[in-house]
């Protein structure tokens, strides 16, 4: 019968080993970088902005507003879903009044984007499906730089911004480090020059009819412009809120201005940030991992060490 000595440590050696083992997988279920959850729950960005302009549009033509409108930017994850990819549904939906009731004799525009990103950089890893609700057919597009996440710990550098009326990047320049609740937010600038949309993609906004001084038509053309400040947790590359000044305007083929298509100078909701920042906070840390593991290496060696040493270490006959 052995002695209990070495049943004891034979009992640490195999417990060491077992921790050992544990630290070597452990990446493969704890990630070292933070990810975007699979549960994202809260991702909704509404802004409002009280002396808005849209266009109404109905059998009899277009009719300028003035008054609330209402932006809204909802984010849901979705199958099929693994630990390096997402598939992502981003709804926009903008609404002339303050967007509460929903009402369809209120709807601007509105289009549901279905792609797949990665967890990690935020980069999209499949073209977009986009489905539109005003009589148009769904069309598919690539999505260049990131949209509602950057890069998992973000840096002070400048980031290509997805903007989704021009169907293309835009440079997000770093400008200042916030402290948000207890946790590092990084504000990215992003400026739109005046941009000729119809030359980017066919759409059934992108082109209208202009009236001429001498009572005759030619063609117009939707330009987009417009800035943004884009509010992005460090850790998780997730965006907590943007800041917006929008104008949109149909002008000739030289760019001269017409009339108006959507101006909206807004920020998202207090809400809308707090929901986010505490989404952020529930994603698993990097260190938490890299801690998990490295305790488990340490604590596995050492046993296994204290196991091998008295398993065989030579004892003395009786």
């Amino acid at each position: 019968m052995l002695p209990k000595s070495r049943v004891i440590s034979i009992v640490l050696l195999g417990l060491g080993v077992a921790l050992l083992v544990a630290g070597i997988v452990t990446p493969q279920f704890l990630h070292a970088s933070a990810r975007l959850p699979l549960d994202l729950t809260g991702a909704t960005y509404t802004l409002t902005d009280e002396d808005g302009t849209a266009l109404k549009r109905s059998e009899e033509g277009t009719e300028e507003y003035n008054g609330p409108v209402t932006y809204q930017m909802h984010v849901d994850v979705q199958d099929p879903s693994d630990a390096q990819n997402a598939t992502v549904s981003i709804g926009e939906s903008t609404f002339r009044g303050f967007g509460d009731d929903g009402a369809i004799e209120n709807l601007v525009q509105a289009q549901i984007w279905n792609y797949s990103i990665d967890r990690i950089t935020g980069e999209a890893t499949s073209e977009a499906d986009i489905s539109y609700q005003l009589a148009s057919p769904m069309t598919t597009s690539a999505v260049d730089g990131y949209w509602f996440k950057f890069p998992s710990d973000a840096a002070k550098t400048t980031y290509p911004a997805y903007d989704p009326t021009l169907r293309a990047a835009r440079d997000a320049v770093f400008e200042e480090e916030l402290e948000v609740d207890g946790r590092t937010v990084y504000r990215y600038h992003q400026e739109i020059e005046p941009v000729n949309v119809a030359t980017l993609y066919a759409g059934a906004f992108n082109t209208t009819q202009l009236e001429t001084e001498d009572g005759g038509t030619e063609a117009g053309y939707l330009f987009h412009s417009g800035t943004r400040e884009l509010y992005v947790d460090q850790e998780t590359g997730l965006l907590i809120g943007m800041d917006v000044d929008i104008h949109d305007y149909y002008a000739d083929r030289e760019g001269n201005a017409d009339h108006d298509a959507l101006v909206l100078n807004a920020s998202s909701t207090d809400e809308d940030r707090a929901a986010m920042l505490a989404q952020a906070a529930e994603v698993p840390k990097e260190s938490t991992a890299r801690n998990v593991r490295l305790g488990l290496l340490i604590g596995g060696g050492i046993l296994a060490v204290l196991g091998l040493v008295g398993t065989f270490w030579p004892r003395r006959k009786r």
